[in-house]
């Protein structure tokens, strides 16, 4: 079963791949971490095991949005409808509230599981689509393996011939995550599979882990204290990412997944932080086998401009890890004003000067490759962006609340950027970006001025940009013709391009010809519903893969579509 053929599956089937995604993301970015509390109470959606409203409300309320708005479980009952104290304290140990991908899978896993709340589910589920390619999207752009779609090859829709059935049967029946689970969940009346972990959970949610390739643990004794938070530092290599992690704990719990945390606990309390002194400023670091990590500055002589060494200890500064220029008024960071990063720098990760308001000026390193979530969120003095060619990732929120943004060029390198990247920034009058951008997350223009000037200008036909012009952003002519032709330079046609929230001249449009693209976005034709999309089948077919029709006809709903163009 290829990529295409993830819209034959039915509703559940689709929920149970997005959980698989999930506990991939997990195991890969939090190894040291036992998700399966939360795991299982995921996989209840599909089981059978509770009512699937019931599920759906309580996963609702797992969702780290939701989650930590909640004050403690005593003083605020607003959770406890649907989940129990122990699972309320138990997740909020367990989960990352400043992951963004980790909260942007979990709310997509939700819109598909409710896409048809009250309803009934339509033949195809198109209306799921979209989520389904943004959680592959984000496993992809961490070069997270996806699941196997073999494994839910036996939940596939049977074409019923009545449509009564064919809506009951897009439903489909329970999920038994016996056979699919990266984790070892079991259904309600499956047994562990081989070589997977048992779990006993006692009224202290201690486990007791049992593996047939690992030595017997010995078992845990009770304790009536209640486990400590210990926070360590789990690296994302493949994204590029770093991410701070609350465990919650104890010494005496042992991961499913790597039981030799263990030894990390004990020995975390002998160990002591590197640092050294260089360009007027204290930087503690990590040591990686590529090189230095920079976790933390410290602007003692509190200096306006501040230049980041390119060596520490001897060996290469590489990248800049989660929160290393604080906002803790103890750090000094705030009073930067020019930041001078050496081309050594390949990854900056999250926050790196979130609301930060004294930077104005940063100097990218040459080399850089990818920037974390939320890197310059709130930086309101900030005036230019210019990033160099190899970089190729760009997180969700980097410039978002830049209320001084001016200009911002990104380099040939670029591949993905995520959402709301530049969101609420009313200064910016220049956006250049000369890479063939791929993916481009969700409301990253919203409240732009640049965006904003083009898109409500009344002689405006369209606005697209990249290299060659290649990404169609939106299509915004008023009176349009009836027919719309298109050169071939327009690879990507990104989502709602003919469908923006402040124009309503599709209705007349009955033909649109994209000889060039290669990809299509989700709802690009939502305002064009008597619309028929003419597309190159070659590419299509590259693009998609052997079942691309079935794809496309999703895709571009309400509008047709004619594999006619060469």
């Amino acid at each position: 079963m290829n990529g295409a053929e993830l819209g034959n599956l039915t509703l559940l089937a689709r929920t149970a791949y997005a959980i698989m995604c999930f506990e991939r993301y997990v195991g890969f970015v939090y190894s040291d971490v036992d998700f399966r509390p939360a795991v299982r109470m995921m996989w209840q959606m599909v089981d059978g095991s509770e009512p699937l409203s019931t599920a759906a409300k309580k996963f609702h309320d797992m969702i780290p949005e939701n989650l930590f708005t909640y004050k403690p479980y005593e003083a605020d009952q607003a959770a406890s409808d649907q989940l129990s104290q122990e699972e309320f304290q138990t997740l909020k140990r367990l989960l990352n509230p400043d992951d963004w991908t980790l909260n942007s899978l979990m709310k997509q896993i939700y819109q598909i599981m409710t896409a048809y709340e009250g309803t009934s589910v339509k033949p195809g589920a198109p209306e799921t689509m979209p989520y389904l390619v943004n959680i592959k999207s984000m496993l992809k752009m961490r070069a997270i393996e996806l699941p196997d779609l073999n494994t839910l090859s036996q939940y596939a829709h049977m074409h019923c011939e009545m449509p009564a059935a064919q809506e009951l049967d897009w439903m489909g029946g329970p999920i038994d995550p016996t056979p699919l689970s990266l984790l070892g969940i079991t259904g309600k009346a499956g047994a562990a599979p081989a070589r997977s972990f048992t779990v006993e959970e006692s009224s202290t949610l201690e486990k007791t882990i049992e593996a047939d390739d690992c030595d017997e643990p010995e078992e845990d004794e009770e304790s009536d204290v209640p486990a400590e938070p210990v926070t360590h530092e789990s690296k994302d290599h493949g994204s590029n990412f770093s991410k701070t992690v609350d465990f919650g704990y104890n010494s005496n719990t042992r991961s499913p997944i790597k039981k030799e945390l263990e030894d990390v606990i004990s020995g975390y309390e002998e160990y002591v932080q590197p640092s050294e002194e260089a360009n007027g400023c204290k930087w503690e670091y990590i040591e990686d086998p590529e090189g230095i990590i920079i976790t933390r500055c410290i602007n003692s002589s509190l200096q306006k401009e501040v230049t980041i060494p390119d060596t520490l200890n001897g060996r290469p500064v590489v990248e800049i890890d989660n929160n290393a220029f604080s906002t803790d008024p103890n750090c000094g960071c705030m009073l930067i004003e020019k930041l001078i990063m050496p081309d050594s720098i390949l990854r900056i990760g999250d926050y790196f000067f979130k609301g930060c308001t004294g930077i104005r000026q940063v100097i990218f390193p040459a080399n850089l490759e990818s920037i974390g979530h939320e890197a310059f969120r709130g930086a309101s003095r900030l005036e230019t962006i210019d990033i160099g060619d190899h970089c190729k990732v760009i997180g969700d929120y980097f410039c978002a609340d830049g209320l001084s943004l001016r200009t911002v060029r990104i380099g040939a390198g670029i591949e993905y950027i995520g959402e709301y990247t530049f969101y609420n920034t009313p200064a910016m009058i220049d956006f250049r970006c000369t890479g063939m951008l791929t993916e481009l997350g969700y409301g990253s223009f919203w409240v732009n001025r640049w965006a904003d000037k083009i898109l409500f200008n009344p002689t405006t036909e369209l606005l697209r940009f990249c290299k060659d012009n290649a990404f169609l952003y939106r299509y915004v002519k008023r009176n349009p013709p009836p027919r719309l032709f298109f050169d071939e330079s327009i690879k990507y046609v990104y989502d709602f391009a003919f469908g923006g929230d402040y124009w309503h001249s599709g209705d007349g449009i009955t033909d649109i010809y994209l000889p060039g693209a290669e990809k299509i976005g989700v709802h690009v034709f939502r305002k064009t519903p008597n619309a028929t999309a003419h597309l190159s089948r070659s590419r299509m077919e590259a693009a998609y893969g052997p079942d691309y029709i079935f794809t496309l006809e999703k895709l571009c709903e309400p509008a047709k579509v004619a594999f006619d163009l060469p």
